[in-house]
């Protein structure tokens, strides 16, 4: 995915998604998944903005997650489906797991909308079994 050139008016955006990111990213070492897949789907769906691009808020999250430590893939993919619900965006969050040669066990998070990949797309390596789907 190109990455997008940034202008002053996607900083609430960027500052969105840096806040986001690093919640989630906190949030992980004290709260369990399941109880922070539960509340972001508790959260009201709006009406969708209809100037709200997922890919675009994708690369807010993406951009965001290269700039906060340990910020891999999960705090990320929670902190897109959040923004995403905010939106007022359908989203589905996947979690998967794959044997992998160097390691035993390799676990990946991404994001889709509409069937298409927002964030976590590996490309070829995108070949895990997926173990949940949670829209």
């Amino acid at each position: 995915m190109n990455q997008p050139r940034w202008a002053f008016r996607d900083l609430p955006l960027l500052i969105s998604a840096m806040i986001a990111v690093l919640a989630f990213r906190v949030l992980l070492w004290i709260v369990p998944l399941r109880r922070l897949r539960d509340w972001i789907d508790r959260k009201q769906l709006p009406a969708r903005h209809t100037s709200a691009d997922p890919l675009r808020i994708g690369s807010a999250v993406s951009a965001a997650g290269h700039r906060i430590p340990k910020a891999d893939c999960l705090p990320r993919a929670l902190a897109l489906q959040y923004l995403l619900r905010r939106h007022g965006i359908e989203s589905e969050l996947c979690l998967g797991v794959r044997q992998d040669t160097n390691r035993p066990f390799t676990a990946h998070a991404w994001v889709t909308c509409d069937g298409q990949i927002v964030i976590g797309d590996l490309g070829q390596d995108m070949k895990f079994a997926t173990l949940r789907r949670a829209g």
